[in-house]
This record gives C-alpha cells, structure tokens and sequence, in this order.
C-alpha cells in the first residue's frame, strides 16, 4: 500500500510542477521572511528544475538510507529497544518494518514538497506577492512528519 502511494504522490508531484510551469510568473518567488514577505526569486524554469531534483532527490534519499538496513550489521542500527527488535528470531521483520517506515517517511517527503509546492503556487498567484506568515507555514508543512516520526518511536518502543 505504501509503495502505491508512493508511485502516487510522484504522479501528483510532478503533475504539480507541470501545472504550475503553465500558470506561474516569468520570475517566481520562492522564498519568503517570516512574516511571508518574498524575499528570493528565480526564473520559472530554474525553479520547476530545481524543485522538481529536490523532491525526487530527497525522497529516494530516504528511501535508499532505510533499505541499506537490508545489509547492515546489528551494530550499525541504532533503534529503541534494539536487542529486542534485532534479536534473531525478530530481525527479517524488524528489516521489513524497517523499509515500510522508510517509504511512509519518503512520502511524507514527497507531501511536504507538494504542500510546499502549493503555497510557492499560492503566493505567485497574489498581486503582492505575499505567503502566509512562518509561523503557520511550517506547522503545515512538518505536521505530517511529526505524526510518522510518533508513530515509528511508538511502534519500536513496544517490546511485547
């Protein structure tokens, strides 16, 4: 399921970047203070190109960091409760949940670029230019990254 939404959020993601190359200024702003005024821009083509190699690049990142486990040795996986989860009778499925945690973590990735993605939308669409403040922002941007981060602590935490 997973992996499904993965392919799915690539889909949406990219259909993202070619929309918005079709509806966004010449130049575009792309970063902003932390009242939301604009503060950086670009070219519209350097930033679907950069933006577009940030979120592919950063999401199979971490999708390659969490299946290196695969062949990594007890001592080089550092998890709560670790002589627990890697005891022998439990280590191929401590590896499984392991890489399923990795893609749930590269499609929180992968939301994250999307949400960034519409508020960089958003604010271009403005006359003024102008983003929602920091403050606001960020809590939207990491709130599904918290949420996965609580779960994976809680799911290796339990030890019965």
């Amino acid at each position: 399921m997973s992996k499904l939404i993965f392919v799915s959020l690539f889909f949406i993601f990219y259909g993202l970047l070619v929309y918005t190359y079709f509806i966004l200024p010449e130049n575009v702003a792309v970063h902003f203070s932390l009242g939301g005024d604009s503060n950086g821009w670009m070219s519209k083509v350097a930033y679907i190109i950069t933006f577009g190699f940030m979120g592919t690049f950063s999401s199979l990142l971490v999708i390659l960091s969490f299946y290196k486990f695969r062949s990594s040795t007890k001592n080089t996986i550092n998890l709560p409760n670790r002589d627990y989860w890697l005891a022998p009778e439990r280590f191929q499925q401590t590896i499984f949940d392991l890489m399923n945690f990795g893609i749930w973590f590269a499609n929180v990735t992968l939301i994250i670029f999307i949400e960034a993605g519409f508020l960089i939308l958003d604010a271009n669409m403005h006359p003024d230019v102008h983003s929602i403040p920091f403050k606001y922002g960020i809590v939207l941007l990491l709130f599904p990254f918290a949420i996965l981060l609580w779960k994976f602590f809680r799911h290796f935490k339990i030890t019965a």
